[in-house]
């Protein structure tokens, strides 16, 4: 681990910032683990500030043709030599992050939808120019480039075709089948669900995804990442090559959110390691096989607190963070209520937590599926993992 106390992460999601910063605790070998043992499409899920976006985005570094091998300069996976030599910047890489898409309405949503694809189109420019590509891969191109500018011009099918038509253009350009990574998948389905849409929705995000990850001869693989499964009855009807990698599946739990010996090594740079027992209190998570773990988030947010002096207020940080929150339990019954209140009081509540719950099932918002919800965000602890569900 490297670290700088004047640079310290806050708010930073893209691996080659947190590594120019200097504070860096070693997850590389997330990209070795991934490469080696997953399936043609994976669905990876953790909880909220986990680390996901990091994760992907070191990955995408390791994998692009455009990446700089400089950035792993000293972590782990530079140990495993002919992995680096066979897969280090040799791939086209289709990135998107669909955090972006968060709106009220159906028609606001796709206007930023088309506004993220207009940009990834536009950080191809190579393309534009591409002699490999034909006259149809050019016109797709430019579609693309100005979907933004179309408004109602633009059809939904023009939306769904997008990412898979620049894996079309970027195997020829390459002459390589291309890596597609997507990130925060889950958030225009949760605000679709929240707004009154979500069927819109998800019949436009599995369009889309159905043409990126099934049958398509462009992918090499890809990697889905969120906070909750994708709707049985929508998104993943036919995906049925997806692999799903929640918090139960045997492996990679250790290259998402801090260790306990991670975040000690933290705090005894910073000279705090009297705290640990304080952070665990408010922000330890209960992982499936009972071990601890921390949103990086919190523990460099706590870490800044202590060491510029201000006092680390932990229950102010939860007051500002409760949306979700709020909003799932304004939707429960008077148990709901009614467990809310012992929680607070220090007590546990007891509910078999789903990890196949998604966006649109009838018991979304009942007691059960608020709870799991909340679990499966990080927003509570699980206590007995013993509890959780999974199919």
């Amino acid at each position: 681990m490297r670290t700088n106390e004047l640079a310290l992460p806050i708010g930073v999601d893209n691996f080659a910032e947190l590594r120019q910063r200097g504070c860096f605790v070693d997850k590389s070998m997330f990209v070795y683990e991934i490469m080696q043992n997953s399936a043609k499409a994976n669905l990876i899920l953790r909880p909220r500030h986990s680390g996901k976006s990091i994760n992907l985005d070191m990955l995408r570094q390791f994998l692009s043709f455009e990446g700089d091998p400089s950035l792993f300069d000293g972590l782990q996976i530079q140990q495993e030599k002919e992995f680096c030599r066979h897969h280090m910047g040799h791939y086209p890489v289709l990135y998107l992050n669909l955090k972006t898409v968060d709106a009220e309405d159906f028609n606001a949503a796709c206007d930023q939808l088309a506004q993220l694809l207009s940009e990834v189109a536009r950080s191809m420019p190579y393309l534009a120019a591409s002699e490999k590509l034909t006259e149809y891969n050019h016109t797709q191109y430019d579609r693309i480039l100005h979907l933004a500018e179309q408004g109602s011009a633009r059809s939904k099918v023009e939306m769904e075709s997008a990412p898979y038509h620049l894996t079309r253009m970027l195997q020829k350009h390459y002459g390589k089948r291309a890596a597609v990574l997507i990130d925060e998948y889950d958030v225009p389905l949760y605000r679709a669900h929240l707004h009154g849409y979500g069927d819109r929705m998800n019949t436009l995000i599995h369009g889309m995804l159905h043409e990126l990850l099934k049958g398509n001869e462009s992918l090499d693989f890809g990697v889905v990442m969120g906070c909750l499964r994708l709707p049985r009855a929508g998104v993943c009807s036919g995906l049925n090559n997806l692999i799903v990698m929640n918090r139960s599946y045997d492996f990679r739990g250790q290259y998402f959110a801090f260790t306990e010996d991670e975040t000690t090594t933290v705090l005894a740079h910073y000279g705090i390691s009297e705290k640990l027992d304080e952070l665990r209190e408010w922000y330890g998570r209960s992982n499936p096989d009972r071990t601890v773990v921390y949103s990086p988030q919190d523990v460099w947010d706590f870490v800044d607190c202590c060491v510029s002096g201000r006092a680390a207020d932990p229950q102010q940080d939860w007051k500002e963070r409760s949306g979700i929150l709020q909003t799932l339990l304004s939707r429960g019954s008077t148990y709901t209520q009614e467990d809310y209140v012992r929680l607070l009081a220090g007590e546990s509540v007891s509910y078999g937590i789903s990890e196949d719950l998604a966006y649109g099932d009838s018991d979304f918002d009942g007691s059960g599926g608020i709870w799991s919800r909340l679990a499966l965000s990080g927003t509570l602890g699980i206590v007995q993992p013993d509890l959780v569900q999974s199919s």
